[in-house]
């Protein structure tokens, strides 16, 4: 179940999900349905917090838009990133992929090596043209 897919269920079920200023995911609704998808919640966390951060980001739309612009612009590419600030903690990078995926990665600050990852995405990301 993709994390679009479970916000959209349980929002039909009357759970509304929501970030918490400390990160964390808070569901509010009647109990007994609250306490049916709290395992969901569970097994999905890490996902589910990074789609709910990227939808309350705005500026995830224009790194998604950047991304796939430069894709568009050069049918050579294979793959593109933004960054929305390396010295932030975590960096958070938007990757695309073509005809794969676009999404975002949160790497903690010591961990973000730009070089290292350009180098995974190009041994990664499929054929060389």
């Amino acid at each position: 179940m993709t994390p679009a897919a479970i916000v959209d269920q349980a929002r039909a079920d009357g759970v509304e999900l929501m970030l918490t200023t400390q990160g964390t995911i808070r569901a509010r609704g009647q109990q007994a349905a609250v306490e049916r998808w709290v395992p969901v919640l569970r097994e999905h966390k890490p996902d589910l917090l990074a789609f709910m951060r990227a939808a309350s980001d705005p500026a995830a739309d224009r790194r998604r838009n950047k991304v796939l612009a430069m894709l568009a612009a050069d049918p050579n590419l294979r793959y593109a990133l933004a960054v929305k600030d390396p010295n932030s903690d975590p960096v958070i990078c938007t990757v695309g992929i073509r005809h794969v995926a676009v999404g975002e990665l949160e790497i903690p600050r010591a961990y973000y090596k730009p070089a290292a990852l350009m180098e995974l995405l190009d041994r990664h990301s499929g054929e060389k043209p």
